[in-house]
């Protein structure tokens, strides 16, 4: 061998009559000497010499080379050994034939082909989902709209009946939208679970409503959108008795709108008026004087005068709405029966909340 091979260990087997002479392996000079005694990689291969024997001879390199070419100096001839690493795994790629190799990627491609076509497969379904969630959702806010309009000046028999059957589709579509939500939790809006969580509650499943109005809360985009949410969410606690946490998480709601502005103060003074009208419902008539007055002074610092004017124009709409509860109560109905219709935003986008 040449100079500078200096970590071979040959085991030559030989029987008898085998012809050594032309079949000694060359190998190259390139491979150098960087390992001192053998503790990398075994390379195995034959030779055929073209006269009456066989070589047959092992070799045991130390390098981290994974292909090597060795010459047959009886004629030239090209072998490319098997590689056996230190863990003892078989170099994949040497001992297959270009037909595999263009096998093995043509399978690869195809392989990568069908997860696209599943992911889309799975994004048209969503987005299927997503547009018959839409539609449910709509239908159940023209249902709170229209029963609202009806409960405005009292129910003739005709109305009640009315109302029954948009209690029955209520039910139905109710049911079709929570199962298409489950389907895809994550493209539901905040918006679209506190809808949801209205629904609940007017079919009277207090606990699932809850579930739907965190969940509103937790689906926020940002947290001026979550203080909106939890307001509506503090009523909702306020009318199932947890008056105590329904305070705290009114209390939570202001903090974001103390910043200067008028967007800020229409949202602060929405929401001491809409603790105001939790409290003096669902507690003491007179609880929410304080609060009452807190959002009539916000209200009143609104610089724009269009805003201002609808601001308080919401202000007198609600304390009317009020005393018509009040006045249930002293006849023996039930607070929120006619419903309390209150911005969920607060720029005016109304919804229904029903005690």
């Amino acid at each position: 061998m040449q100079s500078g091979i200096n970590h071979f260990h040959s085991g030559i087997a030989k029987r008898g009559g085998d012809d050594l002479g032309s079949a000694v392996v060359s190998v190259q000079t390139w491979l150098g000497d960087q390992y001192a005694d053998g503790t990398g990689q075994s390379v195995v291969w034959g030779v055929g010499s073209g006269g009456a024997g066989a070589l047959s001879q092992s070799y045991r390199l130390a390098t981290d080379s994974q292909t090597y070419a060795f010459h047959a100096a009886d004629g030239g001839h090209t072998i490319v050994p098997h590689i056996t690493t230190r863990d003892g795994t078989m170099s994949f790629f040497s001992s297959m034939s270009t037909k595999d190799i263009i096998s093995l990627v043509l399978s690869s491609a195809a392989f990568v082909i069908s997860l696209i076509s599943l992911r889309q497969k799975r994004f048209e379904t969503e987005r299927a989902i997503r547009r018959e969630l839409s539609d449910a959702i709509d239908k159940l806010n023209k249902i709170n709209i229209e029963t609202a309009k009806l409960w405005e000046d009292g129910l003739t028999p005709a109305e009640q009946n009315l109302i029954a059957v948009y209690g029955q589709q209520g039910v139905s579509i109710t049911r079709q939208a929570l199962y298409l939500a489950e389907q895809i939790p994550k493209r539901v809006s905040d918006v679209e679970y506190g809808t949801l969580a209205q629904a609940l509650l007017n079919l009277g499943n207090l606990a699932q409503a809850e579930g739907y109005y965190v969940k509103s809360v937790e689906q926020s985009p940002d947290e001026f959108a979550k203080a909106l949410n939890k307001r509506v969410y503090a009523y909702f606690l306020f009318s199932i008795g947890k008056v105590e946490r329904g305070r705290q998480t009114f209390q939570e709601c202001l903090a974001p709108f103390d910043s200067p502005g008028d967007y800020n103060l229409y949202a602060k003074g929405g929401t001491y008026l809409r603790w105001a009208m939790a409290e003096a419902i669902f507690t003491l008539p007179k609880a929410g004087e304080k609060l009452f007055e807190a959002a009539w002074d916000a209200f009143n610092h609104i610089s724009i005068p269009m805003q201002k004017m609808n601001a308080l124009r919401e202000f007198q709409n609600m304390r009317v709405e009020l005393a018509k509860q009040q006045v249930q109560l002293q006849t023996g109905g039930q607070p929120g029966s006619a419903g309390i219709v209150l911005p969920s935003h607060p720029m005016g986008t109304a919804g229904t909340i029903p005690s």
